[in-house]
C-alpha cells in the first residue's frame, strides 16, 4: 500500500502538524509521521491519548501487509484511534 488510502485523508494536515512535516501522501509517510506525532503530542506536551497514535500506525502497517485481506477493517479500527485527533492536535497549537 503506496498511495494514502481515503479513509486516512481527513487525518493528514492534523498528523502532519504535530509531526513538523508537510501532509503525507503515502501510508508508510503517515505511518511515520504518526510516529513522530505521537512523540510530540505525548511525550513533549504530555497530551493524554497520543499513544492512540501509535496504535493507529500499527493498524495501518498490518493493512498494507499483503497477508491480511480486510485492509479496509483494519483502516476502519485505526481511524477509531485517530477521532481525538482534532481535540489533540488544538490543544497542542496552544501549547507551541
Amino acid at each position: 500500500m503506496s498511495s494514502l488510502p481515503h479513509l486516512l485523508t481527513p487525518y493528514t494536515e492534523d498528523i502532519a502538524y504535530a509531526a513538523g512535516a508537510r501532509p503525507a501522501t503515502s501510508s508508510v509517510e503517515f505511518i511515520a509521521q504518526l510516529g513522530r506525532a505521537s512523540y510530540n503530542l505525548g511525550q513533549v506536551a504530555g497530551i493524554a491519548g497520543a499513544d492512540s497514535l501509535d496504535t493507529a500506525a500499527t493498524l495501518i502497517a498490518e493493512a498494507g501487509d499483503d497477508s491480511h485481506n480486510d485492509h479496509t477493517a483494519l483502516l476502519t479500527r485505526a481511524t477509531r484511534h485517530l477521532k481525538r485527533l482534532p481535540d489533540m492536535v488544538a490543544e497542542y497549537r496552544e501549547l507551541v
